[in-house]
C-alpha cells in the first residue's frame, strides 16, 4: 500500500513515495488486463482540522447486490494513510472494511465489459476524525485468448442488457456468475 507522509523530511522520502505511486499505477493496468477482482481506487482523506492527503487503497470485489433499488459492488476495502503528528517511520494506519460501492455505469461488448464504480465518502470507527473520499473506478473484464466460452457468453449477456433501458440491477445475476468464473 502507498502511504503518504504528513510532512516529508527528506528527498529520499519523496523519492520512495514517487516510486510507490508508479508501482500502484502499474498495478491498476495489470488488474484491468487480467480480469482481477481487486483494483486500486484513487482516494484522499480529510481530517476534521481540514488537513488533506492521499490514500493508497484497494477494493476486492466479492459480489453484486441491490441496495434500495441501486446496483452495488460489495467487497472489502483496504486502505492506508498517515496519521498527523506521528513519526513518519510509524505513521501508517491500515484499515480493512466491508463496503458497498454504487455502480454508475456498465458498458461493453461480447469481448469486454466495463463496470464503473461511483465515488463515495467512507467513515471508519477506528479513525473517527478522518473521512476517506473514494474516486470513481472501473473494473474491466475481457475475453482472453484462453478464456472459456462461458465467459464470452456472460460478457455478451451483460453487454446486451446494459444497452437496453432495463435497470442496471437487472444484470446482477449475470455479474455474480462472472465473479464465480473468475474466482
Amino acid at each position: 500500500m502507498l502511504s503518504v507522509l504528513a510532512k516529508p523530511r527528506c528527498g529520499l522520502t519523496i523519492s520512495l513515495l514517487a516510486a510507490s505511486l508508479a508501482l500502484l499505477l502499474t498495478n491498476i493496468t495489470a488488474a484491468a488486463e487480467t480480469n482481477s477482482l481487486t483494483i486500486a481506487i484513487g482516494a484522499s482523506y480529510t481530517h476534521i482540522s481540514g488537513v488533506t492527503g492521499a490514500v493508497g487503497d484497494a477494493f476486492t470485489l466479492q459480489e453484486f447486490s441491490v441496495q434500495d433499488g441501486q446496483l452495488v459492488a460489495v467487497g472489502q476495502l483496504s486502505f492506508s494513510l498517515c496519521i498527523l503528528g506521528v513519526d513518519p517511520k510509524n505513521c501508517l494506519a491500515s484499515v480493512e472494511q466491508s463496503i458497498e460501492l454504487p455502480i454508475t455505469d456498465i458498458t461493453g461488448t461480447c469481448e469486454q465489459v466495463q463496470i464503473t464504480l461511483g465515488s463515495i465518502d467512507v467513515l471508519d470507527p477506528s479513525l473517527p476524525d478522518y473521512t476517506v473520499h473514494l474516486s470513481p473506478a472501473v473494473f474491466e473484464f475481457a475475453v482472453q485468448p484462453a478464456s472459456r466460452r462461458q465467459l464470452r457468453s456472460l460478457l455478451c449477456a451483460v453487454a446486451r442488457r446494459s444497452t437496453t433501458r432495463a435497470p442496471l440491477h437487472s444484470i446482477r445475476p449475470q455479474l455474480n456468475q462472472l465473479i464465480g468464473l473468475l474466482h
